[in-house]
C-alpha cells in the first residue's frame, strides 16, 4: 500500500517509464505469469519495511530472520523473471543483487526461530 500511495501522491510523467511500466504489467498478465512469481515474492515479503527498522536501528530479531529469508528467496525470483519478456522486467532481473555474502552471516547468526526481542537471545 506504500507504493501505491506513492504512485497516487507523486504520479509519473515519463512516459518511456510509464510504456515500460504497462509492458511490464501486460507480460504479467498475459498467459498468468504472474503466478509463477508469487511463491517467490510471499517468502520476500516487505523488504522496504525491514530495512527501514534496520536503518532507525529498530530491528528485532525477527526482522533479521525475515530479512534473512528473503535473501535466500532471491535467487530464484531472479530466476523466475529471466524468462520474463518485458525488457524492464530482464534488466530488473539481471541488475538485482542477491548478496550472497549477507545471506550466509544472517544463516548463521541467527537461530531457524528467533524471539521477539534480542533480549531473549537466538541471535
Amino acid at each position: 500500500t506504500r507504493l501505491l500511495t506513492r504512485w497516487l501522491n507523486r504520479p509519473l510523467r515519463d512516459l518511456t517509464i510509464l510504456q515500460a511500466r504497462q509492458t511490464s504489467i501486460t507480460c504479467f498478465l498475459e498467459r498468468y505469469r504472474f503466478e509463477n512469481l508469487q511463491p517467490q515474492l510471499k517468502e520476500i515479503g516487505d523488504i522496504e519495511r525491514i530495512l527501514a527498522r534496520i536503518g532507525l536501528r529498530n530491528a528485532r530479531p525477527r526482522d533479521l530472520a525475515r530479512l534473512r529469508d528473503a535473501l535466500s528467496a532471491l535467487p530464484e525470483l531472479q530466476q523466475a523473471m529471466t524468462d520474463l519478456e518485458a525488457p524492464h522486467l530482464q534488466q530488473l532481473a539481471q541488475t538485482a543483487s542477491i548478496y550472497p555474502e549477507l545471506a550466509d552471516l544472517l544463516q548463521r547468526a541467527i537461530i531457524d526461530n528467533p524471539p521477539a526481542v534480542i533480549r531473549d537471545g537466538g541471535v
